[in-house]
C-alpha cells in the first residue's frame, strides 16, 4: 500500500501532508485547522484494525487547533520527549496523543518518522472544531469507534453533540469534502 499523495486529493492547495518528523523544515500555516495523524512504516500505511473493519488509511488521531504550525511543532517535541530523544520535558508538551502513545506502549514502536500528518486550514477555531467533530462522527460511523489514540473522545462526546442523528446535531453541517477523502480510501 502506498502513502496517500497530496496530488491525489481534490483541492490539494488546501489539504497539506507531511511526515511529523519534517515539521520543522516545512512552512505550515499559523491558522485554525484540523489535523489527522496516520501511521506509516517504511513508506507504507499501517492498517489499523477497528471494531467494524480495518482502517486502511492508518488513522491514529484527529485534532483541531487555533494554530496548526504551533500545534504540530509542539506535537513533534512531545513525541521526542516521550521517546527520550534529547528534549527537555515540560508540562506544556503533554499532548493527548503522546500521553496515549505512552499509555499503550506504542511510544517505543512509533517515532515521528512513522507519523504522517494531513492538515487543513479553516477560517475560524469554531469551524475547525466543527469539522473535527464531524470527522469523528464519520470515522465512528464507518469503524464503530473513534480513532484509536483519541481516548478522550467517547460516546458521551458524540452524544452531547447529538452526532448520532446527523442533521439534528447542534453542528448540523457537512464534513469538508477534502477531509472526507481521508475516510474513503480503500
Amino acid at each position: 500500500m502506498v502513502v496517500f499523495k497530496v496530488s491525489e486529493i481534490r483541492g490539494r492547495r488546501e489539504l497539506g501532508v507531511l511526515r511529523l518528523s519534517e515539521v520543522e523544515v516545512h512552512t505550515i500555516p499559523e491558522s485554525p485547522g484540523v489535523y489527522v495523524v496516520c501511521w506509516i512504516k517504511e513508506g507504507d500505511v499501517v492498517p489499523v484494525p477497528r471494531i467494524l473493519g480495518v482502517d486502511k488509511a492508518g488513522i491514529l488521531y484527529v485534532g483541531s487547533t487555533t494554530n496548526l504550525a504551533s500545534r504540530l511543532k509542539s506535537l513533534l517535541k512531545a513525541i521526542r520527549i516521550a521517546r527520550g530523544e534529547n528534549e527537555k520535558p515540560s508540562k506544556k508538551h503533554r499532548h493527548t496523543l503522546v500521553l496515549t502513545l505512552l499509555y499503550t506502549g506504542l511510544a517505543e514502536r512509533i517515532s515521528s518518522k512513522d507519523l504522517l500528518v494531513y492538515y487543513k486550514t479553516f477560517t475560524s477555531k469554531k469551524e475547525a472544531e466543527i469539522q473535527e467533530a464531524l470527522f469523528f462522527y464519520e470515522y465512528t460511523r464507518l469503524y464503530g469507534e473513534p480513532p484509536p489514540l483519541n481516548l478522550k473522545v467517547g460516546r458521551q462526546v458524540l452524544m452531547i453533540l447529538n452526532l448520532g442523528v446527523l442533521g439534528k446535531s447542534i453542528l448540523a453541517g457537512e464534513l469538508d469534502p477534502e477531509l472526507a477523502t481521508l475516510l474513503t480510501r480503500s
